[in-house]
């Protein structure tokens, strides 16, 4: 794994990185606590917080790879998902907003310039099914976790079965995630 260069002053490059970090984890931790009271904390375990964790964390340590694995499921997917849901659902809470927001915006200021491994948009990619098959087991069926449990409610009705449901999710979240990867190391010039 890759730490932040700079080849220019190191000192911004130092604490630019962790300073985000600790935004990134303070909004993951806001939401979170959001959580508790109502039992949601199982939400928590949406791949977007995952991957919005993993990039907070991968700032903390100025580790390039977690920032960019943390940049592009968060991006292409968390993001695309997020704007999604909230046009079909008409409602959002801020703390959800911010948490959907501040990590891409964060992990894409402090990956300007710099590069990242090859195989980093398929280890984000592996984040949703990985997640997908955890929340099967410990979240509740009526919270869906990502979609673990059953079609998301536009779609349940347009096929009968949930594996294939779950397939075209993630074949469409590692598409997003590519074309992510793709288009910012064009933007960041890599």
């Amino acid at each position: 794994m890759t730490n932040f260069s700079s080849d220019s002053d190191p000192t911004p490059e130092l604490t630019t990185p962790r300073l985000l970090g600790a935004v990134v984890l303070g909004v993951w931790l806001w939401h979170a606590q959001t959580k508790i009271e109502p039992g949601l904390l199982g939400d928590m375990l949406w791949a977007c917080h995952i991957a919005a964790l993993i990039g907070g964390i991968g700032l903390l340590l100025r580790n390039t790879t977690l920032t960019a694995i943390g940049f592009l499921f968060t991006t292409g997917v968390g993001l695309t998902s997020y704007i999604l849901d909230v046009s079909l659902n008409q409602s959002t809470t801020i703390t959800s907003a911010a948490l959907h927001f501040i990590p891409p915006a964060t992990t894409a200021f402090a990956l300007r310039g710099q590069t990242w491994p090859r195989w980093t948009p398929w280890a984000a990619a592996a984040i949703f099914p990985i997640m997908m098959f955890i929340t099967r087991f410990v979240t509740a069926p009526e919270h869906n976790v990502n979609m673990s449990h059953a079609a998301w409610p536009p779609f349940d009705t347009m096929l009968s079965s949930l594996l294939l449901y779950q397939l075209i999710n993630i074949a469409l979240a590692t598409g997003l995630v590519l074309l992510t990867d793709r288009l910012s190391r064009k933007i960041f010039r890599h």
